[in-house]
């Protein structure tokens, strides 16, 4: 008996690798569906009595469990009465909704039991109409159907995990869910006591000074003019409760509800320093009030919103976004809240040959500059590489190939000549290559050059994106139990917990008891339930039949074989092309290293049957042999479950042996299998994540001036800036300059818009496919032919001596674009969590015709939740790639072609399209097919976009580095006073993390506190201090970096200024090494103040490519940051993925 196999790797079609922004082992945060429910339904009911479906022809349920917060207001919108069954955590039944009718309501609130964290629901009526929403209570959005999920993955995203660094959100405040009793909470004036992690104060005492409790190990006077975020779950006998700096926090309304707790969270900025605790109490201004008060609250947080979004970037409202899912992420550890999630389109891995083979005609000059040459060819898009790496280049049919080694701004660091068939090293800060042969060595491509990482497949050829595509990993889901796929820093895991068996109708039925037939059809590896019938056993089927304790389709176990199944209809069950998924009872668990993660489409292999079985060769598997009792292994296939070579008889099992996969199924396989490779076959070995959003590729205007156009994500928002556009030359109207010398066409089509010259000596920035570009003198003095030009009045001159006559001219230039540089740049900025994004080609469109000034207007009607603009004389909050934003008015009467807007709320926002090349609403529709709009929409939408993809001929360039966890100055924040710093004729204090430096009766100029840290010879460091000096221009710190004759005096600029100082600076030796604090004076009143030093490794942290600058965005991010605390373990993690800084979209 033989068997099995998978694998020839998947190609499936995604943009070429040199354009995507990747993060490494960052994921965005998930943020949740607006609905609830996954729409996910059945005909039936559920019990009231015990939580368990029942047979109801009338009506249908939720058919998983909806995951819910306990003590939370839930708003549902239905079509009739609902019926809620609520679960707690081990989803065991705990009782129903009794507030309306004892347990219905529709389009009312829902408020969850204490302890509930699932529910579940009836509906009266027999089908769904997708008109059923379920979210958490919001007063302005209740009432509003929304699709589950509208812009996520939806449930295939939730079944992928990426465990890596991810969003810290650092919490302040101890015990705040109270899970550690009243520890680290101190009372006043009040009794205080905890159960279920839920505190109680009680209030009986009228003193009007501080009524409640507080935290005095929470310093809030070192975090003055820090922007805080303070929430938490409350509930106040008065409605109203006091929570954040003792004294001064506001009075905020809460529950009054005894058993219940509401959610209240501000953000507010620090300014007193006379009240240092933090504190939850009732500050009610008569002491009438303040008597027979009960306040009850858990989950008490505080977050340093300066510290994570940097000063000026920090949230200023609960409503923004980034506060949204901090609040709905729930309570945050303290010192960790490290969120995981898997909110991507895809998932892959870097493929084999990392050149997306796709080339143009032309070669590369000596300074790299692209030269066009139809018997040469090059790669049309950069070939994106890691630094300091060796690759292997196949040179294919060509002996000889040049590579250029740029960096990450695009200049030209190396050159390689003449390689072939070897392999060659990216230099330290190489991030992109280009290739092409030798001149004039030829014009046509065979596809057989293959540019790899080096490794036992040198010499090779694959085809570009020979990589594996995890977006086919879309396991089964058996209430809450599913395949598992993680991606750890040390390789791939992937766990099977359950299988899918599918009737082929020609089981074996035996009767069973009264009305029942059994059949041992299922495999042993399913998951046994007890005899008993109490107990209802982990699986889901599509046969229509519910599966029950024992009334219809059961698992057997306790003395029957567990691969037996009971069905309970009259007559032999006909199932034939049924299914039923079911748990495992022993998981399954494939460990795949690194770059050796493969995996097949198992339709795709060539299959021989072999009695019942069918059995392929895996490509590229590292060949296993099975015993009798061992499992091959690091093998995954989502469709069947593994058994050894020796034992295996189940159906829908497959086994291992050497390279061949064998499958006993009665027809062919099908589905996905993932696999351990003999050889190395991904680039990076690293996961990179795929988004839904694809930036357009920009035009790039290299005249007088550079010019392109930039894409940046902020913390708060998204930014275009579009820096140049153009036009159809045959769209403008021209005059013949007859009279002149030299006669010319001269259009003052786009002089309202484009960036004129200072003078007509110089020549504008602006690019055509058929003219050179010229300065005006050079036509008019000069008589130079076929030339174009733009003058200091943005007026457009051309010179054609083939055209005398402006109509002829006009129509030779139909299809001729002219790219120019705009005058002022249009920037448009949407605020993170407002940003909708449509393909204008799946939108309806109807012609309007002409009536307006160059009316070739299109209009859609639809409603794709867009903001209406403010005016018609106002530009919309908009971005297309091949449209300009205009106001409404320039659309209908201006004479600028190729423009878009969105109309004002009483037009109902109407999307409209000035576009002279159609006259036919079907054409322009086809025509827009691929065409992206951006824009703000009218409510919160999930923000979604961390990474991002754009067109070939454009790319993405970040900020990509580590964040540093160790320093090398000990004790730099003054957290422990003086320690570990020594001093020299002066007084050195410490009082709340501030540092003084008094001068004494003996100091001289030469007065400090130093410390002596450990660093490397050639390392180059960044130090960081802030200080406050008694008078400007004056000695705050000296850096000793090698012999005494090597440092740097740092000078304040400001007197009595809090200020930050940093420099960068190389090692010498390490025989003077000093971090020195100085204080110059000999007067005891001139006192100086330090806070947070710190002393960074560039060299280590950094390592491919070392900033030289302080104002390198890398040294910037740290410096925002703020004081990193000193780690002896020497980590370092990678920067969270909601800071991006400067993504220009487009090469330099």
């Amino acid at each position: 008996m033989r068997r099995r196999s998978l694998l020839s790797i998947v190609s499936s079609r995604w943009y070429p690798y040199s354009y995507e922004y990747l993060y490494h082992n960052l994921i965005p945060n998930e943020v949740p569906s607006f609905n609830l429910w996954d729409e996910e339904w059945e005909s039936g009911s559920i019990a009231s009595s015990s939580g368990a479906n029942v047979s109801d022809s009338s009506a249908i349920r939720s058919k998983n469990y909806i995951k819910i917060t306990p003590n939370q207001d839930y708003y549902i919108k239905a079509p009739s009465n609902c019926y809620f069954r609520f679960y707690d955590i081990n989803k065991n039944y705990i009782g129903y909704y009794d507030r309306q009718n004892h347990n219905a309501t529709y389009n009312n609130l829902m408020y969850a039991l204490s302890n509930a964290h699932y529910f579940r629901f009836v509906l009266d009526g027999t089908t769904y109409n997708h008109d059923i929403c379920i979210n958490k209570s919001n007063s302005q959005l209740n009432g509003i159907y929304a699709p589950y999920n509208p812009h996520l993955v939806g449930k295939k995203a939730k079944l992928l995990e990426i465990e890596g660094n991810g969003e810290i959100v650092n919490q302040l405040v101890t015990n705040g869910d109270f899970s550690d009793g009243t520890n680290g909470w101190t009372s006043i004036n009040s009794s205080f006591s905890v159960a279920n992690n839920i505190v109680s104060v009680v209030i009986n005492n009228s003193n009007t000074t501080f009524k409640g409790i507080y935290q005095s190990q929470f310093d809030i006077s070192q975090y003055v003019g820090k922007k805080i975020l303070i929430m938490a779950d409350c509930y106040s006998s008065k409605g109203k409760i006091n929570i954040g700096q003792i004294y001064t926090s506001p009075l905020l309304d809460c529950s009054s509800t005894a058993d219940k707790l509401s959610k209240v969270a501000y953000i507010t900025t620090l300014t007193n320093t006379s009240y240092t605790f933090f504190a939850l109490y009732y500050g009610a201004d008569t002491s009438s009030e303040a008597t027979n008060v009960e306040l009850k609250a858990t989950n008490i947080q505080i977050v340093n919103l300066t510290q994570r979004y940097g000063t000026g970037r920090e949230p200023t409202s609960v409503t923004d976004p980034r506060i949204r899912r901090i609040i709905e992420n729930g309570y945050i550890e303290k010192n960790d809240g490290t969120y995981r999630s898997s909110v991507v389109d895809s998932l892959v891995t870097r493929g084999f040959n990392i050149w997306d083979e796709e080339i143009r005609n032309g070669y590369y000059s000596s300074d790299g500059t692209f030269v066009q040459f139809a018997n040469s060819i090059s790669n049309a898009n950069p070939i994106k590489t890691t630094p300091n790496t060796t690759y292997y280049l196949k040179s294919g049919s060509y002996s000889q190939l040049l590579i250029d080694c740029h960096d990450r701004n695009g200049d030209l660091i190396k050159r390689i000549t003449n390689a072939t068939n070897d392999t060659f090293t990216t230099p330290l800060n190489c991030y992109y290559i280009n290739i092409c042969n030798t001149y004039g060595a030829g014009g046509t491509y065979n596809h057989d050059i293959c540019i790899n990482v080096s490794s036992s497949l040198n010499g090779t050829y694959k085809r570009y994106n020979d990589f594996v595509d995890l977006a086919h990993f879309n396991p089964i889901d058996i209430n809450g139990i599913h395949d598992e796929f993680k991606a750890l820093d040390s390789g791939y895991v992937l766990r099977k917990k359950t299988n899918r068996y599918t009737f082929t109708g020609n089981e074996s039925w035996n009767s069973f008891g009264t009305g029942g037939n059994q059949t041992n059809a299922l495999p042993s590896g399913a998951k046994a339930v007890s005899i008993s019938g109490s107990v209802v056993p982990n699986m889901k089927s599509n046969t229509e039949l519910p599966i029950t304790s024992r009334d219809v389709i059961y698992g057997g176990g306790s003395g029957i074989s567990c691969n037996d199944v009971y069905v309970y209809v009259s007559g032999t069950p006909s199932l034939a092309g049924k299914y039923i998924d079911y748990e495992l009872a022993t998981y399954q668990t494939a460990n795949i290293p690194l770059r050796h993660l493969g995996m097949v489409d198992l339709s795709t292999l060539t299959w021989t049957k072999s009695g019942l079985y069918y059995y392929a060769t895996i490509p590229s598997y590292k060949s296993k042999t099975t015993g009798s009792s061992a499992l091959a292994g690091n093998v995954y296939c989502e469709n069947y479950f593994e058994e050894t070579v020796q034992s295996q008889s189940s159906e829908n099992s497959f086994s291992i042996e050497n390279n061949q996969i064998w499958v006993k199924i009665s027809t062919t396989p099908t589905g996905y299998c993932y696999f351990e490779t003999a050889d190395i076959i991904d680039e990076t070995g690293i996961l990179t994540y795929h988004n839904r959003i694809k930036l357009p590729a920009p035009i790039q205007l290299d005249g007088a001036l550079d010019s392109h156009s930039t894409f940046e994500v902020t913390n708060t928002e998204y930014v275009w800036t579009r820096d140049n556009w153009w036009v159809d030359l045959g769209s403008l109207d021209y005059n013949y300059q007859s009279g002149e010398t030299y006669p010319r066409f001269l259009t003052t089509g786009i002089n309202t818009i484009a960036k004129p010259t200072t003078n007509n000596s110089e020549i504008g920035n602006i690019l055509c496919s058929k003219y050179t570009s010229t300065y005006l003198l050079n036509i008019t003095s000069n008589g130079a032919n076929n030339v174009i030009a733009i003058n200091n009045a943005g007026n457009i001159s051309v010179r054609d001596t083939t055209y005398t006559d402006p109509a002829t001219f006009k129509s030779a230039m139909s299809g001729i674009p002219l790219h120019y540089q705009l005058a002022t740049p249009q920037i448009t900025r949407i605020p993170r969590g407002r940003l909708g994004v449509v393909d204008l080609g799946s939108l309806n469109w109807e012609y309007v015709q002409a009536g307006y000034q160059g009316s070739y207007l299109f209009r859609c009607t639809q409603n794709i939740g867009q903001k209406p603009s403010e005016s018609s004389i106002i530009v919309p909050n908009i971005y297309c790639n091949k449209l300009k934003t205009e106001t409404t008015q320039n659309v209908y009467l201006g004479t600028i072609d190729k423009t878009i807007t969105i109309e004002i709320a009483s037009n109902n926002a109407q999307i409209r399209v000035k576009d002279s090349s159609y006259t036919n609403a079907t054409d322009f529709k086809n025509a827009m097919s691929g065409v992206y709009l951006f824009y703000e929409t009218a409510t919160d939408v999930p923000d979604f976009i961390n990474q991002a993809q754009t067109e070939a001929g454009g790319t993405i360039n970040g900020v990509e580095f580590s964040w540093v966890k160790n320093q090398l100055i000990t004790n730099g924040n003054f957290a422990n006073g003086t320690n570990s710093w020594t001093t020299q004729r002066i007084t050195f204090a410490v009082t709340d993390g501030i540092a003084s430096l008094t001068p004494n009766a003996q100091s001289t100029s030469d007065n400090y506190v130093q410390q002596i840290p450990t660093m490397i010879i050639g390392h180059k460091y960044l130090f960081v201090g802030t200080a406050k000096c008694h008078t400007a221009d004056n000695y705050v710190f000296a850096l000793f970096f090698g012999e005494a004759s090597n440092y740097k005096y740092i000078k304040s600029i400001s007197a009595n200024t809090w200020e930050t100082k940093s420099e960068i600076f190389t090692c010498q030796t390490n025989t003077w090494n000093l971090i020195r604090m100085m204080n110059s004076s000999n007067d005891a009143t001139k006192v100086n103040e330090y806070k947070n030093l710190y002393l960074i490794d560039l060299t280590i942290a950094f390592p491919d490519d070392i900033p030289t600058s302080i104002n390198d965005p890398r040294i910037q991010y740290i410096i925002e940051h703020g004081y990193i605390p000193t780690d002896t373990t020497g980590t370092y993690e990678n920067i969270t993925t909601q800071t991006l800084a400067n993504v220009n979209v487009g090469v330099k």
